[in-house]
């Protein structure tokens, strides 16, 4: 029988670490309902970055970037396949606003264009008492720009394709004490964790949930508790196990698969992540995917496990094959969501000049920890 990986949510990682909700406030539902024109949405959004700033000294927004051909968007058109998107211009602040929000955000040049009307409407609009830094919505992609004139924003040039990714950039660049994100992604999270060390600031919190019930999680707490192997393996686990690119394990859920990792299990993935993927790694990758199952120690591949647990389990249930194994090693030999992050020189916190391309090819391939 062919082994057919399972999808299913890859937040259940971050629920493990604390719990995330993304259902919109009844107050900020209140007040989008209310908009008829991208200019009533764009004050909404302007005053929600106000009142959000009002503690802090300086508040940087990411936008995405939306590229035709990249992994993210093959991930992006697989979820939005049955919605049916019609691209719309957004030329000035009186065009009326989509009806049918769903079909709209379908298309990454309607997304794109929304980030460039919303950029436009920063850089015009004047914010007394909080510095606004942005990218993304811009012109040019390594373009970044700050409601101040005096500031050096040029370390946080960059040219990644997600927000998630430039998130960690600007953590890292910070020279402030405490530090404040505002997200509901897995993968922000996870990269915190794992480049805490490269933070200058002793608090770090990721700020998620509606604006009724918001929570904070103190991202500086949880890398004090977990053990240093877990720390700087927590991305391939999480690419290992079910991620945005890579598919989940059937029956494998996210609780358990985490819970064999805090034992020896997790040096195993030690090597995940470098370039080349030896042999010895992807064998290592293969003996922690065979523990997760719960067999015989002394098994070290899928064959062997698949041959201890036939008749015991259910086919779907079984372990991939050696095969299978070998085929979801190779999203593997790309760098862990994005490594190349924070290739820059710690000393004179300057980015490089040319920053090498994030993604699908081999010669691009870059150290983990760079």
């Amino acid at each position: 029988m062919n082994y057919k990986p399972e999808r299913k949510r890859e937040s259940k990682l971050l629920e493990l670490l604390e719990s995330d909700d993304e259902v919109m406030s009844e107050q900020e539902h209140r007040e989008t309902s209310k908009c008829q024109y991208f200019g009533d949405l764009a004050e909404v959004f302007l005053d929600r970055v106000v009142h959000l700033g009002r503690p802090y000294a300086r508040v940087d927004i990411l936008f995405d970037r939306y590229r035709p051909k990249s992994i993210k968007s093959g991930s992006r058109c697989r979820r939005t396949r049955r919605a049916a998107p019609v691209r719309r211009d957004i030329t000035s602040a009186a065009i009326p606003l989509p009806k049918d929000w769903k079909n709209f955000l379908a298309l990454g040049e309607n997304k794109a264009e929304l980030a460039r009307f919303l950029s436009q409407e920063v850089v015009q609009h004047i914010f007394e008492a909080i510095e606004v830094v942005f990218s993304g919505g811009l012109i040019h992609e390594d373009d970044v720009r700050s409601t101040n004139t005096e500031s050096d924003v040029s370390a946080f040039a960059a040219t990644h394709e997600e927000a998630d990714k430039r998130v960690l950039l600007y953590a890292v660049h910070s020279d402030v004490d405490n530090i404040v994100v505002m997200a509901r992604d897995t993968d922000i999270c996870l990269l915190l964790i794992h480049h805490s060390d490269k933070m200058t600031s002793s608090k770090v919190w990721m700020m998620s949930d509606t604006a009724k019930k918001r929570k904070y999680l103190s991202v500086h707490e949880i890398c004090k508790i977990l053990p240093n192997a877990q720390k700087k393996n927590i991305l391939a686990f999480h690419a290992v196990t079910g991620c945005d690119s890579t598919s989940d394990l059937a029956t494998i859920t996210k609780k358990a698969a985490w819970k064999v990792s805090n034992g020896m299990a997790c040096q195993l993935l030690d090597n995940l992540g470098h370039s080349p993927l030896t042999p010895s790694s992807k064998a290592n990758a293969e003996k922690f995917l065979v523990q997760l199952y719960k067999v015989a120690k002394d098994l070290s591949n899928g064959d062997q496990a698949r041959h201890q647990l036939f008749g015991v389990k259910e086919p779907e249930a079984l372990p991939p094959t050696n095969n299978a194994q070998c085929a979801a090693t190779t999203p593997l030999k790309m760098p862990l969501l994005d490594p190349n992050i924070v290739c820059f020189d710690k000393k004179r916190k300057k980015k490089n000049k040319k920053p090498p391309q994030c993604g699908t090819s081999e010669h691009t391939l870059g150290n983990r920890d760079c």
